[in-house]
């Protein structure tokens, strides 16, 4: 697989997805944008979160705030906009079943992982997300696994200082 293709796209599925959903949300502010795979690397997801939505689960739950804002699962609009991660996600699976082994898969997945942490941070690097709040964080993770040394890389490369480092304390928490 071309990763620096896949790189490319994902940054241009990423950059219509989270145009779509800014339209289609005018009326929130937002503060999170996610993109999220699984331990297998056969999908990709996006996720947006709502400083109201943020709020009102916080406030119901204020022991597990920081979860919350961390969690993309937990987001406002989990999962919305995956149309645009298709394509992708069925060349990740296709891709898969031509691997030859443990070696060739843990690379793969590797490689994957990496085009979706450089896609947002291409965006990022191109201002994109400029418009929202300035607390607003970007997340790459994996849904069905724990990798808290590559998250807190992740997020590291995709937030400022003060994020990264409530990210980094919290998961070290766990």
């Amino acid at each position: 697989m071309n990763f620096e293709q896949l790189k490319i796209d994902l940054e241009e599925a990423c950059e219509k997805c989270f145009t779509a959903l800014r339209a289609k949300y005018t009326n929130e502010m937002i503060c999170g944008y996610a993109l999220y795979s699984d331990a297998g690397a056969m999908s990709i997801s996006p996720a947006l979160n709502s400083k109201r939505h943020l709020e009102e689960v916080c406030s119901d739950d204020p022991g597990d705030a920081i979860y919350y804002k961390w969690s993309p699962g937990e987001w406002a609009y989990e999962f919305d906009g995956a149309e645009f991660f298709e394509e992708i996600s069925i060349s990740l699976r296709e891709e898969i079943n031509k691997l030859d082994g443990q070696n060739q898969f843990s690379e793969f997945r590797a490689n994957v992982y990496e085009a979706c942490v450089a896609s947002l941070e291409g965006l990022l690097n191109r201002g994109f997300f400029a418009q929202d709040s300035e607390d607003n964080i970007i997340v790459f993770t994996i849904s069905d696994a724990d990798e808290p040394e590559n998250e807190i890389k992740w997020i590291k490369r995709l937030n400022g200082k003060k994020q990264s480092s409530e990210f980094a304390g919290w998961v070290r928490s766990l």
